[in-house]
């Protein structure tokens, strides 16, 4: 099999997208039977994350044409979107649309209560186990968090890290 030239993120050079933020298309070889997921034997992914979306209200609209230009198969989003649940599920919304099959993993920015609707409102825990895989179920974009994604022999898993510095030094 012929491999393309690789540049320095030693992706094929003609697939990565400089200038686009976070954002970047690569073509995956496909292992594993055949799905209905593309038709070619490999498979296009498109990443982004920290798309701040209160920030730049735009920006997921942008990632979406970008992501639909790029005939992607996958569109992987790490995280960062926004703390605000309804702009969250906006911007899930509108990047499900971009893709046959999306998905997603909360950033720390994600997680943030500045929504809660009072001193009993949802905690962070709450937002990563219940609320934020509702809203992608919703949108119909996989939670990696809660959950892999299996698509021909690809296996996409995601988790947010904590750290509580508990191992840090005195």
């Amino acid at each position: 099999q012929r491999r393309a030239p690789r540049g320095e993120t030693g992706l094929p050079q003609r697939l990565a997208q400089p200038g686009h933020g976070d954002s970047i298309v690569a073509a995956l070889p496909r292992r594993g039977k055949q799905t209905d997921v593309v038709s070619s034997t490999t498979m296009r992914l498109a990443f982004t994350s920290d798309l701040h979306v209160d920030q730049s209200p735009d920006v997921a609209r942008l990632v979406a044409e970008r992501t639909r230009e790029a005939r992607a198969d996958v569109l992987v989003i790490a995280g960062d979107v926004s703390p605000h649940l309804s702009r969250l599920q906006q911007a899930l919304v509108t990047l499900a649309a971009a893709a046959p099959h999306v998905a997603f993993v909360a950033g720390n920015h994600d997680l943030w209560c500045v929504d809660r609707g009072g001193p009993d409102g949802p905690d962070s825990r709450a937002r990563y186990l219940e609320i934020i895989p509702r809203l992608c179920r919703a949108a119909g974009v996989s939670c990696l968090h809660d959950g892999p994604l299996v698509l021909a022999g690809l296996t996409l898993v995601g988790q947010t890290g904590w750290y509580d510095y508990s191992l840090a030094d005195p």
